[in-house]
């Protein structure tokens, strides 16, 4: 009889110390949510940050606009590894297109390297579209073409 009760009060330990587990998993589970939740809105707003950079670029543009916009890329991804981009493209002749980084695949294009490359492209009298590509809610790629 005496074996029984223990074994009774062992079983009964063992159930609490599964019941206490599974509240603090499910307060555990509750509580990242909420982290989760802050630290998305977070970065929401620091990617909005990043992107107010170059929105106001988009759309119809004048020449000198183009040319603030380049410099705006130069100066946000030059020294970091990333496959951003600008591709501009004229009416006639070829595409030029300037890197953040020498990373990325060529395709058809000439691709060149120099900011000066780029920007004797763009005509300060004609006016231009800009249309911005966007990874992971970030803007990393513009392309620009005359109209």
């Amino acid at each position: 009889m005496e074996n029984a009760s223990k074994a009774l009060l062992i079983a009964g330990a063992i159930l609490i110390v599964i019941l206490l587990i599974g509240i603090g998993m499910l307060i555990y589970s509750k509580s990242t949510g909420i982290v989760d939740t802050a630290t998305n809105a977070m970065s929401d707003q620091e990617i909005q940050a990043f992107n107010s950079q170059f929105t106001p670029y988009e759309g119809i543009q004048t020449g000198s606009s183009i040319r603030n916009l380049v410099s705006v890329f130069v100066s946000v991804f030059a020294n970091k590894d990333t496959n951003a981009y600008i591709i501009v493209s004229p009416k006639t002749g070829a595409a030029s297109v300037l890197y953040a980084s020498e990373i990325g695949e060529a395709g058809e294009m000439e691709y060149t390297s120099t900011v000066s490359e780029v920007t004797t492209k763009i005509d300060n009298s004609k006016k231009y579209n800009v249309q911005l590509s966007y990874n992971s809610g970030l803007v990393y790629g513009i392309r620009i073409t005359e109209q």
